[in-house]
């Protein structure tokens, strides 16, 4: 669905003779705008309705069939209202009547489409009009107006005062931000501890101590220090030995019962 703004004047020119004798309805689908679209632009242009011809308007009002009212029920979810208006021939708010009246909400695979689309959209028409490169000289002149001032008085960061009681930040905006660096963090260390186990390479340079307990972790540097056994990387759970080691029976028993496998070096 276009925006009003993106309409022609010669498609304005066209719009201004037919808005007053012409329902709201028709001209959206017409136009490929929203009837909200035809009214804000209706309201800045100074265009109004003809009084009989609402009055006609209002006697050709379509009336839904039951076989209609079941059709907008079956694919309300996953269909834009744009389409389902042409289809049917319907206006706006009586579209969202009958989603009121059935509980229809559209799906979260449908939203997310139309988010990804209107962001693309929306991207595209910036970078056309030139927003973007708007915004950076307007930063940059701010930036230039900032830095003269003295340090206390930059916005964003304030030395002296705790993570909450910074500009733009509350306590219940930090909690939440905190909360989902800490949940980003476990999904990554949950993911690099399935690449060891998986015997593929790490993305990050974190140094995990994964599939052993704190115990087995102790046990395991215990014997490589006092007896010289030895590690191998990749395997975590799994401490060898040699010709070289002085192997210790129990100390062998102990790791076993904390989870880590002992084997014989390969020659």
């Amino acid at each position: 669905m276009r925006n009003y703004r993106d309409l022609t004047p010669h498609e304005v020119e066209r719009l201004k003779d037919e808005y007053p004798i012409t329902a709201n309805r028709h001209l959206a689908i017409r136009y490929d705008v929203s009837i909200d679209g035809i009214r804000t632009l209706a309201k800045k242009q100074g265009w109004k309705k003809d009084h009989n011809a609402l009055l006609a308007g209002k006697r050709e009002l379509h009336t839904l069939t039951a076989e209609e009212e079941a059709w907008i029920i079956k694919h309300f979810r996953n269909t834009p209202n744009a389409a389902i208006m042409q289809r049917i021939d319907i206006g706006e708010s009586t579209l969202h009547r009958i989603a009121r009246k059935h509980g229809l909400k559209k799906t979260s695979q449908y939203m997310n489409r139309a988010r990804k689309l209107n962001a693309e959209v929306g991207t595209r028409r910036c970078r056309d009009l030139g927003v973007y490169e708007e915004n950076a000289v307007r930063a940059r002149l701010m930036w230039q107006s900032i830095k003269t001032r003295p340090r206390e008085e930059w916005p964003g960061y304030k030395p002296g005062l705790k993570p909450w009681e910074q500009p733009g930040m509350t306590r219940r905006k930090y909690v939440r931000a905190k909360q989902k660096a800490e949940e980003a963090m476990r999904h990554q260390r949950k993911m690099e501890h399935f690449r060891i186990i998986s015997g593929e390479k790490q993305q990050t340079k974190l140094r995990l101590c994964t599939n052993i307990t704190h115990r087995a972790s102790v046990q395991k540097h215990r014997m490589i220090k006092e007896y010289d056994y030895f590690a191998i990387e990749g395997e975590v759970g799994v401490i060898c030995y040699d010709e070289q080691t002085r192997r210790s029976i129990r100390s062998e028993e102990t790791a076993r019962r904390h989870g880590l496998k002992v084997e014989a070096a390969d020659e």
